[in-house]
Formats: structure tokens, C-alpha cells, sequence
């Protein structure tokens, strides 16, 4: 049977159609060839780009799996099934279609970079850093790949590495505004705010509505201790994920600063961490010391201790029904409204206290002693972002600290990996089965002479109660905790100590056990 030689001039047009953005007329052209013969792998697969386009991705996997069922040589078909089922949330099933691909085309420079980018987006950083290192092995151009080759040496904590790839992608792409924002982020964490500042304004400057080189700036700014354009950058974070999807939409308007607040409702929102929650809830006051009558809505574990909060008309668990309002701000966005700098930080001693009734009941378990009492927080969620730098093992901690103490555990659960060194260790009391809210913790905190943590939640705790805190910070500290400086802005019972270099908690637990002996008590 001889070809039909209008199938030419048809695939032409449909073609055509496609490159010009015609989908629908495309469509119809492709579908009129698989009338005269439905097994054409390349009208199969290039009806399938149309389905993907138009957001139909399952119409498109099946599209795409016919295609390959008929040229499972076709390289296209599996890369774009490999990025359908991943938008599917069909990650092993991706990586399948990628595996396939480079079995197809081993030395596909771009079908390894994929390979990696799959990797890289689970979490996968040793493999997904292989899979960049035999991309550039056999195209060193490909300046995305080095950029998100150092995106898996930062997960992997390979810092400087990371930085050596960054500047690869930009030797390449010297305007690549991923490159320099993410090269930017590599910088803070090596506390270079210089050249990390450079970076981030580089990127910003190329690319000036970028959500994730205007926040990031925003971030080495607060670290260097600009607050002011560091809360506005800040601001930023909403218009990227997790916070993205996290944005809670009401029909009152959000408060940033500008309107008069006598006589309204501000209802205020935690939004993040307990932590953060605990810190910026003292703006609660400023706002109401301009006339707004404060609505504070807290995470339910901290509602029984936000009740002694001042400034607050009205407390709401999250969770449970909102009463009217007429403006409403997140804590977090409250630096930013009120035009915070280092020097108008509003500082108290204290500014939360534990309930009076759950103090009466602690101060019964913590009988009086001739020696100091110290409370300790070793770790915080493993789910936060930093926990790999923050938290710290317990065995290390308790071998540094001197005898004379009187030692007790904060933590409301307790980690396997402690278990033995808390069998070796007796000495340090524990209640994780009391620890119900943060006011159980207050009230236990409020008993201790002094508090000694790591950057979680229990720390900023500690010090919103005016008790002596120290806190061991990682080499890259939260921007909170600024640089070079042992004392806190934002707490005055604060004493800083930090690490010299990445990983280094021996020279950190070396000079807080030097301190503790000044304090230790023989009893």
C-alpha cells in the first residue's frame, strides 16, 4: 500500500499550529493523522506535549507510555514522562523513566542533569551529585547543572565545595540569577555577609521582582544586623514555598504599618516556629500602645502562656473561631510594620511568665539546693531545616559540664540516641511525661538559676522569662543571633556561644564547661 501523500502537508500544518502556540488546531491536525494510522509514535508523543501543556498530565502520561510502548528508543518521550510523573508526585516512577532514559542515551549530557535535578528535589544528595559530576564530565557547559551541583553540596554541608560550583555556573552565566542567589545563601552560611550581600544584591539587581533573591538579601541583612531593609526583604518570603502555601487569606486587610490602628482590631498570627511565635509576640504591645485592640491567635501548646502576655485583649488557640477584626498581620511581618532597627528593638527583662498555679506545682518538684540549678536543652525538632547544625548529642554536653549542679532536662520527649548517656548520667533530672504545653516548661525554666540550650524553641523561652540563658549556636546562626557578638539585642539575660568553625561543638562545650565552673557550687 503506498503512503498517503497528504500526510506529509498534514503533518506540516500541524506542526506549524504546534510552534505558533495553535494548540487547539494542532490538536485536531495530529488527531486527523492518527486517523490514517494510529500507531505514529511521533504524533503520539506530540499530542502528549499538548496534554502537558494544557495541565492535562495524566492524559499526557498515557499518551507518552503509547508513544514509548511503540519507540522505546524515543529519548523525549522519556524525559517528558519522567517530568510528568514527577508533577504526579510519582517519584520512584520518575526516576524509573529517567533510568530508562540514560540507558537509551547514556552520554545525554542534559539526561543526567535531569537524573540529578529528580535527585536533588528528594533529597538525595550523594546520588544527585554524581549524577551532576557524569552530566559535567561529559558537558562541562551546562551552567544549570554546576548551580544545582551546588545545591547538592550544600545539602550534603559541603559549603565551600558548594561555592566552587556557584562560581562554575557563573563563569558560564555571569547574569545566571539562580547561580547567584543560591551562591549568596552558600556565603551566609560560611559567614561571609560581604561577598554573600554582593552575590544576592547581584542577583536582585538582574533580576529586580525575584521573590528568592529579595528575600534572601533580606535575610544576610538581619544577619548583619540592617533590620530595617532586612524585615522589608523579609516580607518577600510569602511569594515562596513553604510560606507560599502557608498564606492565610482574610478579608480584613493585612497590617503593614501605615494605618491607624485606634480603635480597630488587629488580629495577630503565629506562622511559624514556637520559637518564632515566642520571640515577636512582644510586638503585641507596641500595638496596643497605638490604640488597636490585639487579638493574639497562638499554637494551642502555647496558649496557656501567652495569657500573660501584655497587650492582649483577646487570646485564640489556632484552630478555633476568629471573632471580628479589622486588620490582621503575622508575628513575624511585625519587625517590618513597625519599622524595627537594632537600636528600637522593644526589649524587656521579661516579657512572658509561667501561670502562677503551674509555678506552685513545679516549685514543689524542684526542691531548694546550695547548687545552681541548670536547665538544658540539647535539640530541637529534627524536621526544622538547620536541626543536622543545631542540635547537639547529649553524652558530649554532660561530660563538659562540671560537677557542683544541680542539672535538669527541658526537653518534652526524649531521643533514642540519648537514652544511654541518660542511664550514665543520672544526675539530670527529667519530666517528659509532665512537659504538657509551654507553660509546664516555663514554669520548670522559671525554677532554674540558669538555662543552657541550643537554638530551639526552649531557648527564646528561657529568655522571654528573664532567666539567665545561654545559648550554643552553630558557626551559621539564625540571622536573629546577628555575628561576632556574645550578647543578644533582642534578650538581655542572653550569653552567646559559638562555634569558631563548622562542627566544631568541642571548643563550644570547652568554654561553656570553663564558665560553669565559675558558677558550680560543692554541695
Amino acid at each position: 500500500m503506498s503512503p498517503d501523500p497528504a500526510v506529509p502537508a498534514l503533518m506540516e500544518a500541524a506542526a506549524a499550529a504546534h510552534r505558533a502556540g495553535r494548540l487547539g488546531e494542532a490538536k485536531e491536525l495530529y488527531q486527523q493523522l492518527l486517523e490514517t494510522d494510529p500507531d505514529q509514535a511521533e504524533v503520539l508523543h506530540r499530542l502528549a506535549t499538548i496534554a502537558l501543556a494544557e495541565g492535562r498530565v495524566e492524559d499526557g502520561v498515557l499518551l507518552l507510555r503509547r508513544t514509548l510502548a511503540l519507540a522505546p528508543q524515543m529519548l523525549a518521550a522519556h524525559l517528558n514522562l519522567a517530568l510528568a510523573l514527577e508533577h504526579l508526585g510519582q517519584g520512584e516512577a520518575a526516576l524509573a523513566s529517567y533510568e530508562r532514559a540514560i540507558a537509551v542515551a547514556p552520554r545525554h549530557a542534559e539526561t543526567h542533569a535531569r537524573h540529578g535535578d529528580l535527585m536533588l528535589r528528594l533529597g538525595r544528595y550523594e546520588t544527585s551529585l554524581a549524577a551532576y559530576d557524569r552530566a559535567l564530565a561529559l558537558d562541562p557547559r551546562l551552567a544549570r547543572a554546576w548551580s544545582n551541583r551546588g545545591l547538592a553540596l550544600l545539602g550534603l554541608g559541603r559549603t565551600t565545595e558548594a561555592v566552587e560550583s556557584f562560581d562554575g555556573a557563573l563563569a558560564l552565566d555571569p547574569g545566571f540569577v539562580d547561580a547567584l542567589v543560591n551562591r549568596g545563601i552558600a556565603l551566609r552560611e560560611l559567614n561571609r555577609l560581604d561577598a554573600s550581600l554582593a552575590s544576592l544584591g547581584a542577583a536582585l539587581q538582574a533580576a529586580p521582582d525575584n521573590p528568592a533573591a529579595a528575600c534572601n538579601l533580606g535575610v544576610s541583612q538581619l544577619l548583619a544586623g540592617a533590620l530595617e531593609p532586612g524585615f522589608r526583604g523579609h516580607e518577600q518570603r510569602w511569594r515562596l514555598e513553604p510560606n507560599r502555601s502557608a498564606l492565610r487569606t482574610f478579608a480584613a486587610p493585612l497590617w503593614q504599618g501605615g494605618e491607624d490602628l485606634a480603635g480597630r482590631t488587629l488580629l495577630l498570627h503565629a506562622e511559624q516556629g514556637f520559637g518564632d511565635t515566642i520571640q515577636f509576640c512582644r510586638y503585641a504591645a507596641l500595638a496596643a500602645a497605638r490604640g488597636a485592640r490585639v487579638v493574639l491567635e497562638a499554637p494551642p501548646a502555647l496558649k496557656a502562656l501567652m495569657r500573660s502576655l501584655d497587650g492582649v485583649a483577646e487570646l485564640v488557640g489556632a484552630g478555633e473561631p476568629l471573632p471580628d477584626f479589622d486588620l490582621h498581620c503575622p508575628l513575624m511581618s511585625l519587625p517590618h510594620a513597625f519599622g524595627t532597627t537594632l537600636e528600637t528593638i522593644p526589649t524587656r527583662a521579661s516579657y512572658l511568665a509561667a501561670p502562677p498555679e503551674r509555678s506552685a506545682a513545679w516549685a514543689g518538684v524542684v526542691a531548694d539546693s546550695p547548687r545552681p540549678k541548670v536547665g538544658l536543652a540539647w535539640f530541637g525538632k529534627p524536621t526544622h531545616h538547620n536541626d543536622r547544625n543545631r542540635s547537639i548529642r547529649l553524652e558530649p554536653l554532660l561530660e563538659a559540664l562540671p560537677s557542683g549542679l544541680e542539672l535538669f532536662s527541658l526537653q518534652d520527649r526524649a531521643r533514642p540516641e540519648d537514652e544511654a548517656a541518660l542511664a550514665a548520667y543520672p544526675r539530670i533530672r527529667r519530666f517528659e511525661d509532665r512537659l504538657t504545653d509551654f507553660a509546664d516548661t516555663a514554669a520548670l525554666a522559671s525554677q532554674m538559676d540558669l538555662v543552657v540550650s541550643v537554638d530551639t524553641s526552649t531557648a527564646h523561652l528561657a529568655a522571654a522569662l528573664g532567666r539567665p540563658t545561654w545559648v550554643l549556636l552553630p558557626f551559621s546562626p539564625d540571622w536573629r543571633w546577628l555575628l561576632d557578638r556574645e550578647d543578644s539585642p533582642w534578650y538581655p539575660t542572653v550569653r552567646l556561644f559559638r562555634q569558631p568553625a563548622p562542627g566544631d561543638w568541642d571548643s563550644v562545650l570547652a568554654r561553656l564547661g570553663e564558665a560553669l565552673s565559675g558558677v558550680a557550687k560543692p554541695g
